[in-house]
């Protein structure tokens, strides 16, 4: 958007300006790896995919609609049972 008169400078360029980027930029670090370690989440459950989206889904039709996307797509390798 070169020559948008409403368009400033970045913030990294704005920070950086300031004399601050560094700090910024560290104390962002710090605190996305303390949020990776403090938000574990072990409450979910993994389910499988049947291998058809259109199935897992629970659209009508799911092998009628997978086969006509494996046509369309012209990788008949995919079409696996």
């Amino acid at each position: 958007m070169a020559g948008n008169k409403h368009r400033g400078p970045t913030l990294d360029s704005f920070l950086e300006k300031e004399g601050v980027l560094g700090e910024f930029q560290a104390k962002a670090i710090e605190e996305v790896r303390a949020d990776s370690i403090t938000n574990k989440d072990d409450d979910f459950e993994l389910i499988r995919g049947t291998g058809n989206v259109y199935a897992d889904l629970g659209m009508k039709n799911p092998e009628e609609r997978q086969r006509r996307v494996i046509e369309a797509s012209g990788d008949a390798s995919k079409n696996r049972k």
